[in-house]
């Protein structure tokens, strides 16, 4: 879908600025090591494509290349509510066998290396192999001028790449939400999160609620906004508490937070005589933190728990969208605007708050995600019938 002569008229270094702040986040032995991960997993790792709906004249390319379970669900959800001819393409790493392919590609690609020249080399290589694998992957994509694009997340430097040379080719692109995004404004350029709205690059973002599409308004005011919700929460006729509440863990970076975060909740647990369900993210290990394992539970379902609480993690306000009662750690770490009602700092702070209870959880996330279920579908099927067609893009419309 992209050719290698029109790389050198996209913006590489944004769309590759995921990648780098990771990168940057590591010390220098770090650094040769991930150069060295990538080396291989460039040579070696082939590129597997998922298709799906692949019809003979698409008039949508559905395309994501985020592999993670809930984001499978999603994208799924969301591109099956299309009923247009489409294509949906899955991307992810494929069988480890040497690829002639993108050995080529490496000299191939020798041209660019001044785009993304940086002055330590270990950077600078890693940047270009960062390329060189991103574009073997972009190549496992059919060109056609003639599709909409919808990606599953813009930030990311595939979907990036390929919103951009659409954008160019005037073709209609359009992204989907994949989580709850905190404003860390521009300063925190090492914050890896920034990239949720600072990387916007298609025409349409399709959000869960009002408060992403105003962030995404407030950066980016030329992006069309259509309020959509999230499909795949459902309501699930609360299920009776099986003796524990939850925690749900944040992401690697706020690995501290987390460790903080059961400790206060054990002391609660103990005054409750409730057990601590754990909920790892993704990227977390159980072995990364000290548990008390006559006290433990790890990834319980949500629904039977007493209560829910978090740092900054989207599954807070997801919980309350549901009707489960959420409680928000508060730290100086940049989060979503909530009531004083459901944010604590301390042990004694979140029993206060628990003992009080909380009515209606739902109606305090309805900002974050306006429509769950079947209402956020007909959302969506709304959008890929109406919105994308001739008459109404140019339209500034609310789902």
């Amino acid at each position: 879908m992209i050719s290698f002569f029109s790389l050198f008229g996209l913006d590489l270094d944004r769309a590759m600025r995921p990648i780098e702040l990771i990168f940057l986040k590591c010390d220098r032995a770090e650094r040769r090591k991930r150069l060295m991960a990538l080396g291989y997993s460039t040579l070696f790792l082939s590129v597997s494509v998922e298709k799906r709906h692949a019809s003979p004249d698409p008039k949508y390319y559905f395309v994501k290349s985020l592999k993670r379970g809930d984001y499978d669900l999603l994208f799924h959800s969301i591109s099956d509510q299309c009923e247009h001819p489409k294509a949906s393409f899955d991307i992810t790493e494929g069988k480890g066998r040497l690829s002639i392919a993108q050995i080529f590609r490496c000299f191939l690609l020798l041209p660019l290396l001044l785009k993304v020249r940086r002055n330590d080399w270990v950077h600078w290589l890693f940047m270009y192999l960062s390329l060189v694998k991103l574009y073997g992957a972009i190549r496992s994509i059919p060109s056609n001028k003639d599709v909409n694009v919808v990606v599953f997340a813009d930030m990311q430097p595939l979907d990036n790449l390929l919103v951009q040379q659409a954008n160019r080719n005037n073709q209609r692109t359009t992204t989907l939400q994949h989580g709850l995004y905190v404003d860390y404004g521009k300063a925190d350029e090492k914050n890896v999160n920034i990239v949720n709205y600072l990387n916007a690059e298609a025409d349409h973002f399709l959000a869960w609620g009002e408060n992403t599409a105003g962030l995404i308004k407030r950066y980016h005011p030329e992006v069309k906004t259509f309020l959509c919700g999230k499909p795949t929460l459902v309501a699930p006729g609360r299920l009776q508490a099986e003796g524990y509440f939850t925690v749900i863990f944040d992401q690697n970076i706020f690995f501290k937070h987390n460790v903080e975060l059961l400790k206060i909740a054990y002391a609660v647990a103990d005054q409750l005589q409730l057990k601590v369900n754990i909920r790892l993210h993704p990227n977390n290990k159980i072995e990364w933190v000290k548990t008390d394992p006559h006290k433990t539970l790890v990834n319980e379902d949500l629904n039977s728990s007493a209560f829910v609480v978090g740092h900054t993690s989207s599954l807070i306000y997801e919980c309350m969208r549901i009707g489960i009662p959420a409680f928000r750690y508060k730290t100086d770490v940049p989060a979503l605007d909530m009531s004083d009602c459901i944010v604590f700092s301390s042990a004694m702070k979140l029993l206060e708050l628990v003992e009080s209870s909380l009515d209606a959880p739902e109606k305090l996330a309805d900002g974050y995600i306006k429509d769950i279920g079947s209402s956020a579908e007909r959302n969506y099927r709304l959008y890929f019938d109406e919105k994308l067609q001739p008459s109404t893009t140019d339209v500034e419309l609310s789902v």
